[in-house]
């Protein structure tokens, strides 16, 4: 019984520190495989840097840093708005033509 309360707050410490870290506007983890460290985290640059490997990061779509090119994530989304919209306009002529 010993081992598996170790165990637990082992757990349940790593969640903790997992949620601390994730509620810090500034701080991050690396989204690199198998890397996972701390990040300092630009908001208003949108990029993230990894303390340990000084990997650039774009905090949208988690890949390189393009801090002259809007992410591509974003752009996705702006499309997608645009095709619901124009989807909308649409059935809205239709449903006045009934």
């Amino acid at each position: 019984m010993h081992a598996h309360n170790q165990c637990m707050r082992a757990k349940y410490e790593k969640f903790s520190l997992q949620n601390d870290i994730s509620a810090m506007g500034d701080m991050g983890r690396c989204p690199l495989s198998g890397c996972n460290s701390l990040s300092d985290i630009d908001q208003e640059a949108n990029t993230g840097r990894c303390q340990h490997g000084e990997y650039l990061f774009c905090l949208d779509c988690k890949t390189g840093a393009h801090p002259f090119k809007r992410c591509g994530i974003n752009q996705i989304d702006l499309t997608y708005s645009k095709i619901i919209q124009e989807i909308s306009e649409e059935n809205q002529k239709y449903e006045e033509k009934l």
